[in-house]
């Protein structure tokens, strides 16, 4: 797991997946399976990231592995990104309902009614999401969150507001240890900073987010605006060898989180 973990964080999502394939028949298959669909997902996969979590979902819960809220999660994620909302909403909910407190569906609820343009709503929901992930015993909130709501408040043109949310949010980015967290912070950002008119400093998140995960979904929406806009992408960085290193979140094998604090 190891050597899938260090592939994922560098972005090196076809060989995650060959890591997983090699260690198949070693994993449950719960967390085998949601290990796959993350990888695709992040990998901007979403209808094979889909079949792979239903096919997790089905398994008994007494089977070892990725909590159930976990995987509704990520699957609402890929509903949103094909463009199946109500499923998804419905999906964030039963997440909710089956014990999720990292704030991670109310975040997903906030992509999801900017992705509809209700921007209020959009806005409670980005703020419950953090509010959330203060109560962990971790109190760390993911910056991709804040990178979020500034691109709402950006769109509500609450600029001063969107400053101090981009600027959490970039604070936070290089303590990330995912390429496609630096990239979705990059990109969010970026489009935060489009949306206030500051089109020079959006292409420089845009250019990073792509250099930070050139073979990423959010990668590729970096670049997608970079072409729009004629703007020179730059050269992506090569990513560093791998070498196995755990990741700071829950893992098969590893102790959950509870919700204390």
């Amino acid at each position: 797991m190891k050597l899938y973990q260090a592939s994922l964080r560098v972005g090196d999502y076809d060989g995650a997946l060959a890591r997983l394939r090699q260690l198949g028949f070693l994993l449950p298959n719960p967390a085998a399976h949601f290990c796959r669909a993350l990888a695709l997902a992040l990998a901007g996969r979403p209808a094979d990231a889909e079949r792979w979590l239903r096919e997790s979902l089905r398994w008994p819960e007494r089977r070892p592995g990725v909590p159930r809220e976990r995987r509704l999660c990520l699957l609402a994620h890929e509903l949103t990104e094909l463009g199946r909302h109500a499923e998804a909403e419905e999906c964030f909910h039963q997440a909710i309902n089956t014990g999720d407190i990292t704030g991670n569906s109310q975040s997903g609820l906030s992509e999801l009614r900017l992705a509809q343009g209700n921007l209020e709503e959009a806005l409670t929901l980005s703020r419950q999401a953090i509010e959330i992930a203060k109560r962990r015993a971790t109190r760390r909130v993911a910056p991709i969150y804040y990178a979020t709501q500034a691109q709402i408040l950006a769109l509500l043109g609450r600029g001063e507001e969107a400053q101090v949310s981009i600027s959490v949010a970039l604070a936070g980015r290089e303590n990330e240890d995912l390429a496609a967290s630096r990239s979705g912070i990059g990109w969010r950002a970026g489009s935060a900073l489009l949306a206030l008119g500051r089109n020079a400093e959006a292409y420089e998140q845009f250019r990073g987010g792509y250099q930070a995960d050139p073979g990423g979904k959010y990668g590729r929406r970096c670049r997608e605006e970079l072409d729009k806009a004629g703007v020179e992408v730059g050269v992506p960085a090569c990513p560093p060898p791998i070498r196995p290193r755990l990741f700071r979140g829950w893992w098969p094998g590893t102790k959950k989180t509870t919700a204390a604090g």
